[in-house]
């Protein structure tokens, strides 16, 4: 406690919490103590500004540990564990074990595992990291020689150099990789791989021939399988760069014996965790690593990974969450709300409804999504929901090549379709049919370069936000919506508006006022464009000279009526999308999207008319 700076009533009463777990036997209930881990304090009157302000009590929790061969251990009665230097692979080598043993949603296929197995699809080209009698000797090998299972590698690149397998150096790296010349994570990824008793590692750098569009399109189409097939992904989860490495300095803290036991290496200890180790929030769900693009399928798709926070690691697979700190329990601080991995596991791992608690063995919708009126109906809105929340966690990424938007997350996309019986275009749900075209981005801005048709969110840089339309009250305007490679058409409502954007201390930059298009100043809603109207001035944005020819076309609308707000007109609210002529296709009548727009149904409808929109 002095190492941390508190200052408390010496004579005010301390207070140890345990933590109970309940355990239900027909109709008795029994109590049992959860192998402790933490001790729980209730202090009186401490006095630390970044703890609490002012005086009064407060929860501090310091971390009790055992070590792994006591007896205190072995029949968990202590739960905590030491934690070990960054390159002790004891704790990884007990999860994975366990996992291969114990964890039946963990296996693959149904397939029972091991670490000699063979029973997976391996990549195009792997790494042997050799044995344990040349450390320093690897080479790049064909997957189909490869005899055994692999372990992945996700991690950041970082602006420095880093070695890459390319035309000019293929043969020599099937020869040699040359020990010196790899940045470190490399390095490290090969020795926690060895340690593991796994002979070979996957690294997108090394295994996917750099600088040649063809190989690498190829092995990009395959990422999906690369990642869900190996034993184990290895998480740099706190590196911003390959050049530092998986085992990053950790924290000192103190310790000490606290109680002894009948042995010598017995006993209970006390470690100094007021402010310590970092949580598997702080270091996997925003953790560095978190904030790639390409990341996100890498993680979700992986079986099993295990990641190298900045004070300890960390497990995750089908089954667990869990800490080195306390590698038998719920790692702390998992943060479902914000976890796009949700989608995809249970409330099992992380405390929280996903995909994993809806759809079972047999792909079929479990009775809990009755309320929907059927399993087939609750199983497409789960997917719908599903699909917008890995959108929305995936859009706030950064991606160093703005052309890898769509690749980026392909295997996703491949994945989320094979396993849900979805149909992903260009980056949206198309059974989602009253909102798959009504949403919008944060300070967007479109690609000078079209990578995307104008109505894919992919089109578009910036975070996505779907405009969320209840079930019981959406109703779809658009008829035959239809997507045919890079055209949306649908029949629909279609009417000539103005747009107004206002001041940017009254509204977002990107945000407007719709106005009839026939000079009156007469406001029928708002809306949201795709792109900043000042921005890229030679590129294919809008103008604020040139806000006026623009339609809106009805897609969907909301039974709620908006009346109680005294600045907007009574009447249902009619979800639009804001196009105007495409610029280069204008005689063929098609459109270009610019944004989504909320209008009041009665002021929409007078003097609109029904025509066919397509829209690039």
């Amino acid at each position: 406690m002095d190492n941390q700076g508190f200052t408390y009533e010496p004579h005010g009463q301390i207070r140890i919490l345990y933590t109970q777990a309940e355990l239900r036997d027909g109709k008795d209930t029994l109590y049992k103590l959860r192998p402790l881990s933490e001790i729980n304090l209730w202090l009186p009157a401490i006095e630390r500004k970044d703890l609490i302000n002012g005086k009064g009590s407060s929860l501090v929790s310091i971390h009790a540990y055992s070590n792994e061969d006591s007896n205190l251990s072995q029949t968990m009665v202590i739960g905590g564990r030491p934690i070990r230097p960054a390159n002790d692979s004891r704790v990884a080598r007990l999860w994975l074990s366990d996992c291969l043993r114990n964890h039946p949603d963990c296996l693959l296929r149904g397939v029972v595992e091991s670490i000699e197995s063979t029973s997976r699809t391996l990549p195009t080209r792997l790494i042997d990291v050799g044995d344990n009698d040349n450390p320093k000797f690897c080479r790049l090998i064909d997957g189909k020689t490869a005899n055994g299972p692999y372990s992945a590698l996700t991690y950041c690149w970082g602006d420095g150099a880093i070695l890459k397998t390319r035309m000019l150096t293929l043969d020599s790296h099937r020869v040699r990789i040359d020990w010196a010349e790899m940045n470190q994570t490399y390095r490290d990824a090969i020795e926690v791989t060895r340690a593991l008793g796994i002979r070979y590692i996957w690294i997108d750098a090394l295994c996917i021939i750099q600088g040649d569009r063809e190989d690498w399109e190829r092995e990009a189409a395959n990422m999906a399988s690369v990642y869900q097939n190996a034993i184990i992904t290895l998480s740099a989860a706190q590196g911003t760069s390959a050049d530092e490495g998986l085992f990053l300095r950790r924290s000192n803290f103190t310790s000490t014996h606290f109680l002894d036991g009948p042995e010598s290496n017995d006993g209970l200890y006390l470690s100094e965790q007021l402010y310590g180790a970092k949580r598997f929030y702080d270091d996997v769900q925003v953790g560095p690593l978190s904030q790639r693009g390409w990341t996100l399928q890498e993680r979700i798709l992986s079986r099993r990974l295990l990641h190298f926070g900045t004070d300890q690691l960390h497990w995750e697979c089908q089954s667990a969450v869990a800490s080195e700190k306390n590698p038998f329990a719920a790692a702390e601080g998992v943060r479902p709300g914000i976890d796009p991995a949700t989608v995809f596991r249970s409330r099992q791992v992380y405390g929280k409804m996903g995909l994993g608690d809806l759809v079972d063995d047999n792909n079929t919708t479990q009775k809990i999504f009755s309320r929907y009126g059927s399993q087939s109906s609750a199983h497409v809105q789960a997917t719908i929901s599903a699909w917008q929340t890995l959108v929305c966690a995936y859009s706030k990424r950064a991606i160093t090549n703005p052309g890898d938007k769509l690749p980026a997350i392909a295997g996703l996309i491949n994945a989320f379709e094979e396993r849900f019986d979805a149909k992903i275009v260009w980056g949206l749900n198309i059974a989602d049919k009253t909102g798959a075209l009504i949403w919008s981005v944060k300070h967007g801005t479109r690609a000078l370069v079209e990578r995307a048709p104008s109505w894919s969110w992919i089109a578009v840089d910036g975070e996505v936000k779907f405009w969320v339309l209840r079930n019981d009250m959406a109703r779809l305007a658009a008829e035959g919506i239809k997507f045919a490679d890079r055209v949306c058409s649908f029949t629909t409502k279609v009417k000539p508006v103005a747009l107004q954007i206002p001041s940017a201390q009254e509204m977002s930059i990107l945000e407007c006022n719709i106005r009839i298009d026939d000079g009156s100043l007469n406001k029928i809603g708002y809306g949201v464009l795709d792109t900043d109207p000042q921005a890229n001035p030679d590129g294919d944005s809008l103008q604020a000279s040139n806000l006026h020819d623009i339609f809106a076309a009805l897609v969907t609308y909301a039974d709620e009526d908006r009346a109680r707000y005294s600045f907007e007109p009574p009447g249902p609210i009619a979800f639009c999308l804001l196009l105007k002529q495409h610029t280069d296709k204008a005689e063929s009548g098609y459109y270009q999207r610019l944004g989504i727009a909320n209008i009041t149904t009665d002021y929409f409808i007078e003097g609109a008319k029904t025509s066919i929109i397509e829209i690039l």
